[in-house]
Protein backbone atom coordinates (compact mmCIF):
# COMPACT_ATOMS: atom_id res chain seq x y z
CA UNK A 1 0.00 0.00 0.00
CA UNK A 2 1.35 3.39 -0.63
CA UNK A 3 1.02 6.30 2.16
CA UNK A 4 -0.38 9.93 1.78
CA UNK A 5 3.05 10.88 1.02
CA UNK A 6 4.43 9.36 -2.27
CA UNK A 7 8.05 10.50 -2.00
CA UNK A 8 10.29 8.60 -0.04
CA UNK A 9 12.48 10.45 2.76
CA UNK A 10 15.43 9.52 -0.44
CA UNK A 11 13.72 11.28 -2.58
CA UNK A 12 12.61 14.06 -0.66
CA UNK A 13 16.24 14.29 0.21
CA UNK A 14 17.10 14.46 -3.35
CA UNK A 15 14.19 16.84 -3.86
CA UNK A 16 15.76 19.34 -1.42
CA UNK A 17 19.04 19.18 -2.72
CA UNK A 18 18.20 19.95 -6.56
CA UNK A 19 15.84 22.96 -5.52
CA UNK A 20 18.44 24.50 -3.21
CA UNK A 21 21.08 23.67 -6.42
CA UNK A 22 18.65 25.67 -8.19
CA UNK A 23 18.58 28.51 -5.99
CA UNK A 24 22.02 28.80 -5.51
CA UNK A 25 22.68 29.32 -9.33
CA UNK A 26 20.15 32.07 -9.32
CA UNK A 27 17.14 30.85 -10.72
CA UNK A 28 13.99 31.95 -8.77
CA UNK A 29 10.54 30.71 -8.54
CA UNK A 30 7.95 33.39 -10.93
CA UNK A 31 4.25 33.79 -9.66
CA UNK A 32 1.79 33.03 -12.07
CA UNK A 33 -1.32 35.00 -12.03
CA UNK A 34 -4.43 33.27 -11.26
CA UNK A 35 -7.72 33.27 -13.05
CA UNK A 36 -9.87 36.75 -12.85
CA UNK A 37 -13.46 36.35 -12.56
CA UNK A 38 -15.04 39.14 -14.68
CA UNK A 39 -18.59 38.95 -14.70
CA UNK A 40 -20.52 39.47 -18.07
CA UNK A 41 -21.61 42.74 -18.99
CA UNK A 42 -25.20 43.54 -18.33
CA UNK A 43 -27.72 42.81 -20.96
CA UNK A 44 -29.26 45.55 -23.07
CA UNK A 45 -33.23 45.00 -23.85
CA UNK A 46 -33.63 45.39 -27.53
CA UNK A 47 -35.39 48.60 -28.88
CA UNK A 48 -38.69 47.90 -29.99
CA UNK A 49 -40.11 49.28 -32.83
CA UNK A 50 -43.04 51.03 -32.92
CA UNK A 51 -44.25 48.89 -35.77
CA UNK A 52 -43.54 45.85 -33.97
CA UNK A 53 -45.78 46.91 -30.79
CA UNK A 54 -48.75 47.43 -33.22
CA UNK A 55 -48.18 43.87 -34.12
CA UNK A 56 -47.64 42.26 -30.96
CA UNK A 57 -51.30 44.26 -29.87
CA UNK A 58 -52.98 42.94 -32.94
CA UNK A 59 -51.84 39.32 -32.52
CA UNK A 60 -53.18 39.27 -29.29
CA UNK A 61 -56.42 41.16 -30.49
CA UNK A 62 -56.36 37.94 -32.81
CA UNK A 63 -55.40 35.50 -30.00
CA UNK A 64 -58.40 36.39 -28.02
CA UNK A 65 -61.02 36.93 -30.99
CA UNK A 66 -59.84 33.42 -31.75
CA UNK A 67 -60.73 31.75 -28.70
CA UNK A 68 -64.30 31.95 -30.17
CA UNK A 69 -63.96 32.84 -33.68
CA UNK A 70 -62.49 31.23 -36.70
CA UNK A 71 -60.42 33.62 -39.33
CA UNK A 72 -62.67 34.75 -41.54
CA UNK A 73 -64.93 35.95 -38.95
CA UNK A 74 -61.78 37.72 -37.05
CA UNK A 75 -60.95 39.36 -40.57
CA UNK A 76 -64.24 40.36 -40.68
CA UNK A 77 -65.06 42.33 -37.19
CA UNK A 78 -61.09 43.70 -37.82
CA UNK A 79 -61.72 45.23 -41.23
CA UNK A 80 -58.36 43.36 -42.25
CA UNK A 81 -57.78 41.07 -44.95
CA UNK A 82 -58.00 37.16 -44.20
CA UNK A 83 -54.83 36.50 -45.29
CA UNK A 84 -52.94 39.45 -42.37
CA UNK A 85 -55.05 37.38 -39.92
CA UNK A 86 -53.79 34.26 -41.38
CA UNK A 87 -49.92 35.08 -41.54
CA UNK A 88 -50.41 36.67 -37.68
CA UNK A 89 -51.63 33.30 -36.72
CA UNK A 90 -49.11 31.92 -37.98
CA UNK A 91 -45.81 33.78 -37.33
CA UNK A 92 -47.53 34.19 -33.57
CA UNK A 93 -48.44 30.65 -33.13
CA UNK A 94 -52.17 31.26 -32.61
CA UNK A 95 -54.83 28.91 -33.46
CA UNK A 96 -58.63 29.79 -33.53
CA UNK A 97 -61.72 27.88 -33.56
CA UNK A 98 -62.72 26.12 -36.79
CA UNK A 99 -64.84 28.39 -39.18
CA UNK A 100 -68.06 27.81 -40.18
CA UNK A 101 -68.59 25.02 -43.00
CA UNK A 102 -69.40 27.72 -45.99
CA UNK A 103 -71.43 27.09 -49.30
CA UNK A 104 -69.48 27.80 -52.30
CA UNK A 105 -69.59 31.07 -53.30
CA UNK A 106 -71.62 32.26 -51.03
CA UNK A 107 -72.04 33.80 -47.72
CA UNK A 108 -74.04 32.26 -45.69
CA UNK A 109 -73.25 29.21 -43.16
CA UNK A 110 -73.40 25.14 -44.30
CA UNK A 111 -76.01 23.65 -42.58
CA UNK A 112 -77.33 20.17 -42.39
CA UNK A 113 -81.45 19.87 -42.72
CA UNK A 114 -83.38 16.72 -41.58
CA UNK A 115 -86.61 17.42 -43.55
CA UNK A 116 -84.52 17.67 -46.79
CA UNK A 117 -82.17 15.07 -45.98
CA UNK A 118 -84.81 12.69 -45.19
CA UNK A 119 -86.97 12.22 -48.65
CA UNK A 120 -83.26 12.62 -50.32
CA UNK A 121 -82.26 9.54 -47.98
CA UNK A 122 -85.27 7.47 -49.41
CA UNK A 123 -84.66 8.17 -52.69
CA UNK A 124 -80.85 7.23 -52.86
CA UNK A 125 -82.81 3.73 -50.62
CA UNK A 126 -84.58 3.51 -53.66
CA UNK A 127 -81.95 3.76 -55.91
CA UNK A 128 -79.09 1.47 -53.97
CA UNK A 129 -82.03 -1.25 -54.26
CA UNK A 130 -82.30 -0.86 -58.14
CA UNK A 131 -78.58 -1.36 -58.46
CA UNK A 132 -77.41 2.29 -59.38
CA UNK A 133 -74.00 3.48 -58.79
CA UNK A 134 -73.17 6.00 -56.16
CA UNK A 135 -71.38 7.93 -58.58
CA UNK A 136 -74.88 7.66 -61.00
CA UNK A 137 -76.97 8.43 -57.94
CA UNK A 138 -74.84 11.36 -56.94
CA UNK A 139 -75.34 12.68 -60.06
CA UNK A 140 -79.32 12.34 -60.37
CA UNK A 141 -79.81 13.90 -56.98
CA UNK A 142 -77.10 16.53 -58.23
CA UNK A 143 -75.19 16.46 -54.65
CA UNK A 144 -71.14 16.17 -53.62
CA UNK A 145 -69.62 12.95 -52.68
CA UNK A 146 -69.22 14.45 -48.80
CA UNK A 147 -73.36 14.90 -48.54
CA UNK A 148 -73.41 11.52 -50.49
CA UNK A 149 -70.97 9.76 -47.64
CA UNK A 150 -72.96 11.26 -44.85
CA UNK A 151 -76.38 10.58 -46.09
CA UNK A 152 -74.95 6.73 -46.28
CA UNK A 153 -73.74 7.05 -42.89
CA UNK A 154 -76.38 8.71 -41.15
CA UNK A 155 -79.04 6.43 -42.76
CA UNK A 156 -77.36 2.76 -43.18
CA UNK A 157 -77.72 2.97 -46.94
CA UNK A 158 -75.78 -0.20 -48.63
CA UNK A 159 -74.98 0.08 -52.33
CA UNK A 160 -73.72 -2.92 -53.98
CA UNK A 161 -69.99 -3.08 -54.48
CA UNK A 162 -68.68 -2.70 -57.89
CA UNK A 163 -67.08 -5.96 -59.76
CA UNK A 164 -63.52 -6.18 -60.05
Amino acid sequence: MRSANPASPVEQSKFEAAKAAFFLSGGKVDLIEGFKFEPRPARIKPVISEQEIERRAFAEKVREMGKDMGQRDIAAALKVTLDKVYQTCKQFGISCKSGRGRKSGSSGAFSIDPEVDAPMAERLRAMAEIGVTKGRAEKVLGIGSHRMSRLIGTYGIEFKRARS
